[in-house]
């Protein structure tokens, strides 16, 4: 995970102490082979919300069915489990906190 990924989601991160209020989970999904680097950066880093490895990386379900080709990416889930907007960035959710 580079820098600039750990910095975007550590903003998100200020957000999730929106959560018991406005529906707002964060869930971080990490496209890494090596789990055991991806458990340093965790711990070392403090990374906000519930965190998964897919060690598919590139390869997996989520990055095809929602072409990503960047990391981070953001999807949100609305309260009735639909996917309703992609690539959203912290400036978004924090304009939309209330909506969500």
């Amino acid at each position: 995970m580079d820098s600039a990924s750990i910095k975007r989601l550590k903003e998100y991160g200020k957000l999730e102490a929106l959560k018991d209020t406005a529906h707002f989970a964060l869930l971080n999904i990490s496209f890494d082979y090596d789990t055991a680097a991806w458990r340093r950066t965790l711990t070392n880093d403090s990374i906000p919300g519930d965190n998964f490895c897919d060690t598919k990386a590139w390869n997996n379900d989520i990055a095809k069915s929602f072409t990503i080709s960047e990391l981070p990416y953001s999807i949100h889930v609305n309260p009735y489990q639909r996917t309703n907007k992609f690539g959203i960035d912290e400036q978004f959710l924090q304009n939309n906190i209330d909506s969500l």
